[in-house]
Parts: C-alpha cells; sequence; structure tokens
C-alpha cells in the first residue's frame, strides 16, 4: 500500500503543524514585565495558601525557579520553627474581614540561607466578594533586623554593665565604709587607754627616778607620741574618706603659713643639722585659695620628711613659683638621696613607706597621703622630682587670689560713697560668727573704715547665739563650718527666738553650691557671699544693710 503522505517514513507520526503565535493583548502584556521586573518580591496564592503565580524578584530571593515554587504552600518556605504559626495565620487572614497588619518570617533560601521578610497581605476576592486568595509583597529586612538586634544586644550589654559598675561601686563604697568607719572606732577606742599611758608615764618622767628607768619612760613617752601620731592621721584619712572633713577655703599669705611651719619644725631641723632656707619671703603678698589650718599641716609633712630624710648636715630650702592657670607652686626642696622613679607610683600610698622603716626613721608612711588628699579637697595637687644634682623636691599646687587687705584699699578707694559714711550711719553692731581667725582679722580690716560701726567675734555657733540675744546687733555675718555646730542650725537658733528673728544674716562661706544657697535663702538669708570675698560688693552690701531703717533696728535693741 503507498503511503499518502509523502516524504514520511514508515512508522512515523507526522509532524504537527506549528502552534500560532498567540497574541495578548497590550494591557496584559503591560502587567506581565510589571509583575516580573517588580523591584520587590510578589506572590499570589489560592484560598489554601497555595502559591500560584510568583515574581522574578522572589526568585531571585529565595534562589528558586518559578516552577519549584508554584503549587506549594507559602509555609513550606519558611523556617522549620515557624512553618506551623505562618501557616495558622494565612489561614486566619483568609477570613478575617479588617485590614491586614504586616507579618514578618524567616524565609530559607535554596542554599540554605536565611532570610528576614516582612509580608504585607491584601485579600484577593471574586466579583461576588468571596475571598480567592492573597496576593502579598515581600520585603527584605535581614540587615535591619540584624542592626535592631546587635544595637539592642549592646544597649542590653551596656544596661548590664551599668548595673554591674553601680553594683560594684555600692559594693565597694560600702566596703570603704566600713573599713572608714572601723578604723574610726579604732582610732577612738585607742584613745582611751594611750591617755592612761601617757599620762602615768608623763608623772614619771617629773618625778624622781634613776636614768635607766628614767630612760625606759622616755622610750615609752616616744613611742607612746608616735602612735598618737598615727592614730590621728589615721582619723583625718577616714574623715576624708567618708567626707565628714569639712575645709574653710580663704586667701591664705603664703609667708605666714611657710614662717609659721618653720617655727615649729626648727628644733627638728636642728637635732638632725639641717639648715632651713625661707625663700618666700621676697614676695610677701601672694595669697593662695586654702584653708589655713590645713595648708600649714601639708606645709608641715613636706618640710618634715625633707629634714628626717636629708643627708647629715644638709638644707631644706622653701620657694615658690608661679604655674599655669593662675597657680601658685610652693615648693620643698632637700639635699638627701633622692626617691627612685620606680617607687613614684607608691609614694602617696598610704602606709607606704618605701624601706624607710629599716633606716630607723620615724614616720606612719601617712603624711605624704594625707597630705595629697587635702591638697585635692582644696582644688590643689602635689607631686616631686628629683633634683638634676642632688636630693628631691616635693611641690604643690594651689590657686592663687588677690591680697584681701590690698583689694580692701583699692574698694575703698574706688567705689564711690564707700569711704565716708552718710549721715545716718551711727552706733551699729555687726556679729561675726567665724572660727577662723584670719577671717575675722580680714573683717575687722573692713570695719575700720567704718567708724560708727562696732564688731563683735565670735568663733563658736553657741556663743554666736548668746552674743546675738544680748546684743540684738544689727547685722549678723555667718559662717557655715563652726567647730561646736553648724551654720544653718546657728540660722534656726536666730529665727526661733523673737529677740533675733528679724536680724538680717549674710552668709560668708566657701560652701557654695547652688542647692546650699538655695535652701539658706529659702531660710531667710539675706545674700549668700563666696570665699574668697568679694569686697566691693561686700562693702555696698553692709553699707545698705546697716543704712536701713534705724527706727525699727534701735527698737529691736531697746531692752523690754
Amino acid at each position: 500500500m503507498i503511503s499518502t503522505q509523502p516524504h514520511s517514513k514508515r512508522g512515523m507520526p507526522p509532524k504537527k503543524p506549528p502552534k500560532a503565535a498567540v497574541h495578548l493583548p497590550e494591557n496584559e502584556v503591560s502587567f506581565r514585565e510589571l509583575f516580573e521586573c517588580a523591584p520587590v518580591a510578589y506572590h499570589e496564592t489560592d484560598a489554601a495558601g497555595v502559591l500560584r503565580r510568583v515574581n522574578g524578584t522572589e526568585c531571585r530571593l529565595l534562589g528558586f525557579a518559578s516552577e519549584q515554587m508554584i503549587g506549594r504552600p507559602v509555609w513550606d518556605f519558611v523556617a522549620a520553627e515557624q512553618r506551623e504559626a505562618c501557616g495558622r495565620n494565612i489561614r486566619g487572614r483568609m477570613a478575617a474581614s479588617e485590614r491586614l497588619t504586616p507579618s514578618e518570617y524567616d524565609f530559607v533560601r535554596k542554599d540554605g540561607g536565611y532570610l528576614i521578610l516582612e509580608i504585607h497581605d491584601s485579600l484577593i476576592r471574586s466579583g461576588a466578594g468571596e475571598v480567592e486568595g492573597m496576593r502579598s509583597v515581600l520585603l527584605d529586612v535581614t540587615d535591619r533586623r540584624l542592626a535592631e538586634q546587635l544595637l539592642a544586644n549592646e544597649v542590653t550589654e551596656r544596661e548590664r554593665l551599668t548595673v554591674a559598675l553601680r553594683k560594684s561601686k555600692e559594693e565597694a563604697e560600702k566596703a570603704n565604709g566600713a573599713k572608714s568607719e572601723f578604723l574610726s572606732r579604732m582610732s577612738h577606742e585607742l584613745r582611751t587607754p594611750l591617755n592612761a599611758i601617757l599620762g602615768f608615764a608623763q608623772l614619771l618622767e617629773i618625778s624622781q627616778l634613776d636614768p635607766d628607768k628614767r630612760e625606759a619612760v622616755g622610750q615609752i613617752l616616744k613611742a607612746g607620741q608616735h602612735l598618737l601620731g598615727l592614730i590621728n592621721e589615721v582619723l583625718e584619712i577616714t574623715r576624708i574618706e567618708a567626707g565628714r572633713l569639712s575645709i574653710s577655703p580663704e586667701a591664705v599669705r603664703v609667708v605666714t603659713a611657710v614662717e609659721e611651719a618653720l617655727d615649729l619644725l626648727t628644733p627638728l631641723a636642728a637635732r638632725h643639722s639641717i639648715t632651713l632656707r625661707n625663700d618666700t619671703f621676697r614676695d610677701r603678698r601672694r595669697h593662695v585659695l586654702a584653708d589655713q589650718q590645713r595648708l600649714k599641716q601639708v606645709l608641715l609633712n613636706l618640710m618634715a620628711n625633707a629634714i628626717k630624710y636629708n643627708s647629715e648636715g644638709g638644707t631644706v630650702t622653701i620657694s615658690y613659683e608661679d604655674a599655669p592657670n593662675n597657680r601658685l607652686r610652693i615648693k620643698v626642696r632637700d639635699t638627701g638621696p633622692g626617691i627612685k622613679i620606680e617607687d613614684r607610683t607608691r609614694i602617696f600610698t598610704p602606709f607606704e613607706r618605701l624601706g624607710a622603716e629599716q633606716t630607723g626613721v620615724e614616720g606612719t608612711g601617712l603624711g605624704l597621703a594625707l597630705s595629697k588628699r587635702l591638697l585635692e579637697m582644696m582644688g590643689g595637687s602635689v607631686d616631686f622630682e628629683n633634683n638634676p644634682d642632688r636630693g628631691c623636691t616635693f611641690w604643690m599646687e594651689l590657686p592663687l587670689v588677690p591680697d584681701p587687705v590690698a583689694q580692701l584699699e583699692s574698694a575703698i578707694e574706688e567705689v564711690p560713697g564707700l569711704s565716708s559714711p552718710g549721715p545716718r550711719d551711727r552706733n551699729r553692731i555687726v556679729l561675726y560668727i567665724e572660727d577662723n581667725l584670719s577671717n575675722i582679722a580680714l573683717i575687722e580690716h573692713i570695719i575700720v573704715h567704718r567708724p560708727h560701726v562696732k564688731l563683735l567675734a565670735a568663733m563658736q555657733g553657741r556663743l554666736g547665739l548668746e552674743l546675738a540675744r544680748e546684743h540684738r546687733p544689727d547685722l549678723v555675718l555667718l559662717d557655715l563650718h563652726l567647730p561646736d555646730t553648724s551654720g544653718e542650725e546657728v540660722l534656726k537658733g536666730l529665727r526661733a527666738q523673737p529677740d533675733t528673728e528679724h536680724i538680717p544674716v549674710i552668709v560668708i562661706s566657701a560652701d557654695a553650691t547652688h542647692g546650699r544657697i538655695e535652701r539658706l535663702t529659702s531660710m531667710g538669708v539675706l545674700d549668700y557671699l563666696p570665699k574668697p570675698l568679694d569686697i566691693k560688693k561686700f562693702l555696698r552690701l553692709l553699707d545698705s544693710t546697716l543704712n536701713g531703717d534705724d527706727g525699727q533696728k534701735n527698737e529691736r535693741r531697746q531692752p523690754e
């Protein structure tokens, strides 16, 4: 039989004619291009959450071909631990009537990597309004979430470290407080038996004793005095650490403080054959801001060390020079063996004597540590350096301040109306409650220019209250740090008595913190003048206060 199909091979089916090209509407072509090339991942699912359309961006993002994704539920591509929740969420969204909120899941790429995708869903509805599926836009937020997590971890770690640091600080403060309290109590407890030891030893010393026994008593006294000095220095350090040591900064004349210290140390220098040289007298007007008593204490410590650790027949020289930032450097130079550079970090450590205990030189190892802390409380500093030739130089720096007396004279001359009292300025009384003699002397210099004013001074708070009740002054000048009570308690005492409650009070104190000033102002203080004193302002305030209503003030002082 002859085939009617030419050119066909026996047993082979004839070739099918080629399909005619399908021409899609123009809007459909545009949609497909937009769908495939969209910069965000996009897919559509049926009502069961099975993928029926996925764009090229999502395929490239996850690494799958479209045919590998279509026909599978969305949650197949989510991390295993999130699949159940993802399926439950999609089914719930299909039934939701309200607007859908974004969700977020970890998707697994074909290569095993993870992506965090933020999914924005909207429902696909039929013409009748029934839900037929869901379309979703997926945004890659992996980098953002990782950055947020790193930041959260960093914040959490910082918070943890902050809490740990605060706890460590509290524990350290608690331990330090316990140590200070222990040392303070022990020091006080040691004073009681030490008082008896030194007392009876002194009685024995003045009695009739043979030379051997007198020498033994002398050794007891020497050891007792050494122990007393140690107790005093321990107490000073514990007060500083506990914040209970108060200072009263003022303008202190350097040469006066140095001369007083030299007078006290002359016998010690004579015993060691040491020559003392004072090079500070060339300018007697230099003043530093310091607590006079504490400055002298530091000078005594530095100069005593320079004497004790000097070479036999050596020299100790005290001088000063200007330092940066309007400060004065006071130097104590010796001609001893000097200090090893490797000992620099230990020189100001409490109880550290750098082997001097082996030399027989007396000491506690607390003097330099105490001096450093006292100077820091006064806004100063201390350090040392070895001399190029021999020995070393310890130096301290403190802020320079103007000479108060020269400042007073300048104020009297420059400020109009302050040099001559007005006609109403007669028979005024000013009470100054202050425990520092230098401060009292300064106010006395000022009051000299006001012959109509009488100055009363009290170095204790309770005595000041008694004088105020007895004399009913026109003005009270009040320091805050007094030996027997605080200035605030004195102020309360003045305000509690009818005879003294209306007396104007001006506080003159180095404690010029904002909170303290506000508190005292609320207690009725007329003004608050910080130390060192601005003399021009003080003169204005003094005159304006004393030139008030004479009738009221004189009436206050009339006896009942």
